[in-house]
């Protein structure tokens, strides 16, 4: 559980090349689309932020070693009732008109 990944990171998304590639992604939600004057693409997308740990999931299994299991009684309580809020990156992308992406804005509001 505590090695579950979630979420995309900033610089993968920055990476993409394609209104396809980006959308494949998965925590990639698009919010709104535009055409703007010059008839490309404008899109507003919210992508959950990058979370999960390998670090805590292999602390909880060097506890459950050491103490011949019983570290599971305390851990899975923990784990499960973990308050965990998602948090979002917004970003607008710029797309030309084959869909190819010209530039990636991350904006706050």
């Amino acid at each position: 559980m505590a090695s579950q990944k979630k979420g995309v990171p900033f610089e993968e998304i920055k990476q993409c090349k394609t209104r396809s590639e980006l959308i494949t992604k998965k925590d990639v939600e698009v919010i709104e689309t535009v055409e703007n004057e010059q008839s490309d693409k404008v899109e507003l997308c919210r992508i959950l932020k990058e979370k999960g740990s390998y670090g805590r999931a292999a602390f909880n299994s060097f506890m459950s070693v050491f103490s011949l299991g019983l570290w599971e009684f305390a851990a899975y309580p923990m784990e499960t009732s973990r308050n965990e809020t998602k948090s979002y990156y917004n970003v607008k992308v710029y797309y030309d008109k084959e869909d190819n992406i010209k530039t990636i804005e991350l904006i706050d509001y």
